[in-house]
């Protein structure tokens, strides 16, 4: 997951957002689990920054996810938990190719007034194998928007 994170870690700090990268990282980590755990090879996580976060994570299973109260003795199970705990809100939309799991967090944004509170909007595409290796990032994002 760390290389999937590098350049949308980078972003948040950029944009003044430094404070949100720990509860982010966390939500996006859950999401991304989720995904290669479940889904098929391709896999595509998106940032976007305007008047609040919105993390997507986008993949091929097009099962509805569904949040259940883990068991203190289970293993798994707590991972759409800690996302409707940590965001303000959650959801999943589908599509004709399967699904896109997103999470808003609130920010108060510190940059400059002439971005207009929009940062970016960051797309990082992971293929992944099921072989239990890490997925690779190519970093495909379209940058900063102002």
């Amino acid at each position: 997951m760390r290389n999937a994170w590098a350049r949308p870690g980078l972003q948040l700090t950029l944009c003044g957002l430094a404070g949100l990268l720990f509860t982010t990282e966390l939500i996006v980590s859950e999401l991304l689990t989720n995904a290669i755990h479940y889904g098929r090879p391709l896999v595509e996580l998106r940032l976007i920054g305007h008047d609040v976060l919105v993390g997507e994570v986008t993949e091929s299973n097009s099962t509805q996810p569904c949040m259940r109260r883990a068991r203190t003795t289970d293993e798994g199970g707590r991972g759409l938990f800690l996302v409707a705990q940590l965001g303000a809100r959650w959801g999943c939309r589908h599509s004709q190719n399967g699904k896109t799991i997103w999470s808003k967090q609130l920010v108060s944004w510190s940059v400059p007034a002439s971005r207009g509170g929009s940062c970016w909007d960051q797309r990082t595409n992971l293929t992944t194998a099921r072989t239990g290796s890490t997925p690779q990032s190519p970093s495909s994002g379209t940058g900063p928007i102002g």
